[in-house]
């Protein structure tokens, strides 16, 4: 015992010269670890290797005043790396990792109402239309339960804006679609839409026939609508 703790008058802490692991201590280093990395995929495996180790309330059984602090920072720092998980999926396409990153989100604060915003556009955004207005009946009825509150007004115009989809789209297959191989293209349009903070930007999409310019061309329309952004869309042959 005294190998690994040591002891003082009105304290004990573990031995940092002794190999011990404490996932705890490899959360906190990943999540470090994670703000700092040097590239994009490097970031996404630290982030989700933190997540993976956090299993639930430190020492929930434990109503000691010293614990909740520790307790709420260990808890709001998962939170901000699985909605960094989020967005990292989303500029990617990778929407179905993007969706379960949001969905552990809700198991782990089922009052947090970004995570059920990540969730019904995603879910609108791969066509499961039913499944996001069913998100926000979730969310409405926790909210009203716990807090006595409604939905935040940002909360509830993505739930307009899902209803009042052309039905053509309403009526997609109700699968989750992913951008294969078209990540960096991706990323690209999304940085011409940052751009449009700073002055008009015109983006072409070409290629040969057949490699999927128009389904790219149509999900970034669904996404910016999901936006709350403006979208024209016409065409000619």
């Amino acid at each position: 015992f005294r190998e690994f703790v040591a002891s003082g008058d009105d304290s004990l802490a573990l031995r940092q010269d002794r190999p011990i692991w404490l996932d705890v201590a490899e959360l906190r280093h990943s999540l470090e670890q994670g703000r700092d990395a040097p590239t994009l995929v490097e970031k996404e495996r630290l982030l989700e290797q933190a997540a993976g180790l956090y299993k639930g309330a430190l020492f929930p059984a434990c109503y000691e005043d010293w614990i909740a602090p520790i307790r709420d920072e260990l808890h709001r720092s998962v939170m901000v790396a699985l909605e960094e998980l989020v967005c990292l999926h989303e500029s990617k396409g990778d929407y179905p990792r993007a969706i379960q990153s949001a969905e552990r989100m809700c198991r782990l604060d089922a009052l947090c109402e970004p995570a059920y915003r990540h969730l019904m556009r995603l879910n609108a955004l791969v066509g499961n239309r039913a499944t996001a207005m069913s998100i926000y009946k979730q969310c409405e009825q926790t909210l009203r339960r716990d807090l006595g509150v409604d939905p935040d007004p940002t909360t509830r115009e993505i739930y307009d804006q899902i209803l009042a989809a052309p039905a053509a789209e309403a009526r997609r297959e109700e699968k989750q679609r992913s951008l294969v191989g078209r990540a960096a293209e991706w990323r690209e349009i999304q940085q011409v839409w940052q751009g449009l903070k700073t002055g008009a930007r015109i983006l072409m999409i070409k290629g040969e026939a057949g490699i999927g310019k128009t389904e790219l061309a149509e999900q970034f329309t669904r996404w910016v609508r999901l936006q709350g952004g403006q979208a024209a869309v016409t065409r000619c042959y």
